[in-house]
């Protein structure tokens, strides 16, 4: 049996990997090793998944020293003696692990390479994790093309004869749709404990992400997405963000929105519709899905407004550079930072009815990862 490990730094990357995790638990042709540090939000369902290793805490990026010890106890103990370390994405942890497989003479396997986020450093870090990988799991045809004219092992010059196929290059799709084929999505009644709006009322799901290349203006960014948002007469629960930099600076005004309110009486006049902002820390990735279902609209530039929205016909407003090169499906409004641009396309979604078919996959990814880890 091959061993298989597979790194998951936290709720970012979890929810798109359970299905890979859990096919290769079940697969009688692979054996699962599961990474992950030990302030993970999902640690407890991971040991009960395949030979787990807890490994140190991380923080935040700053926490250099956390970054080093995590290289450090992959390289003798987890990462020699497998056959291949599977990771997603673009993550400063996945970077560290990545790292420790490349020095190792470890192979290494990357779910969606190939995109770009021009915003944020991610680009950077995805495509060193694309640059030190052997096996690349795409999410579409235009990612494929990006992986290979990048490690250029086709064979044949890209775009002399239309599309040429490198074999170490898989287009499966966005395993994070996985969900919406293999699982059921909560209905309200079973959705009610989780969060503290109303879910018989109209709700806007708003996720805002720091935008690493413009940290300067971060508090900016998010106070005029807030000033928007406060002008619809809506529920609007807010989605902490992930542990990037500037992530404090944006928690700094959700609480101050939702938690201290007298703070903006008078300056924004819209005192009295401050109590209609809730938030919540970390929810998982099947009650995330939930919401957007029930969600009218989404608010924000998290990466699940441009790959998983569509499949739920929900229509977005994508805010900024975060998610600027993805290939955006007809359900997402891209505008700028500014409050009167959020507000005007917040509108523009106001009217969309349609229905889209999403790019990013058809939610059997997960199955043809596998597939491809057994074969290879």
């Amino acid at each position: 049996m091959k061993r298989i490990a597979v790194f998951t730094g936290g709720r970012s990357d979890y929810g798109h990997l359970y299905w890979v995790i859990d096919g290769i638990h079940k697969s009688k042709k692979l054996e699962l090793i599961t990474l992950f540090p030990g302030n993970h939000p999902y640690k407890n369902e991971l040991f009960k998944m395949g030979v787990s290793q807890m490994l140190p805490q991380i923080n935040d990026i700053s926490d250099y020293g956390g970054v080093f010890e995590f290289i450090r106890m992959l390289m003798p103990k987890e990462v020699l003696g497998i056959d291949m370390l599977l990771v997603l994405g673009d993550r400063w942890e996945t970077h560290a692990a990545a790292t420790a497989a490349l020095l190792s003479g470890t192979k290494i396997c990357h779910i969606h390479g190939g995109e770009t986020t021009e915003g944020c450093f991610d680009d950077e870090l995805r495509n060193s994790i694309t640059m030190m990988s052997q096996i690349h799991f795409v999410s579409h045809r235009a990612y494929e093309f990006n992986v290979a004219r990048m490690i250029e092992e086709c064979g044949v010059k890209i775009g002399e004869c239309g599309w040429i196929h490198c074999d170490n290059i898989f287009n499966v799709g966005a395993p994070g749709l996985d969900w919406l084929t293999k699982a059921k999505l909560y209905t309200k009644a079973e959705l009610k404990d989780k969060v503290s709006i109303d879910l018989e009322e109209p709700y806007i799901l708003a996720c805002f992400n720091p935008v690493t290349h413009e940290l300067e203006h971060t508090e900016k960014y998010m106070e005029n997405m807030c000033k928007a948002l406060s002008k619809n007469n809506q529920q609007v629960l807010l989605i902490l963000p992930n542990i990037d930099p500037g992530n404090k600076e944006i928690k700094t005004v959700i609480r101050e929105w939702t938690l201290n309110p007298e703070r903006w009486q008078g300056r924004f006049d819209l005192f009295n519709k401050l109590d209609l902002f809730k938030f919540v820390e970390n929810v998982d990735h099947l009650t995330y899905l939930s919401l957007m279902k029930y969600a009218t609209l989404m608010v924000g530039n998290s990466s699940s407004g441009i790959i998983e929205a569509a499949s739920l016909n929900l229509p977005i407003v994508d805010i900024g550079n975060r998610q600027k090169g993805r290939i955006m499906p007809d359900n997402v409004i891209h505008c700028g930072y500014e409050t009167d641009e959020i507000l005007s396309a917040m509108d523009k979604a106001k009217n969309y009815s349609g229905k889209v078919v999403n790019p990013y996959g058809d939610g059997h990814s997960s199955e043809k990862i596998v597939k491809v880890l057994e074969e290879i």
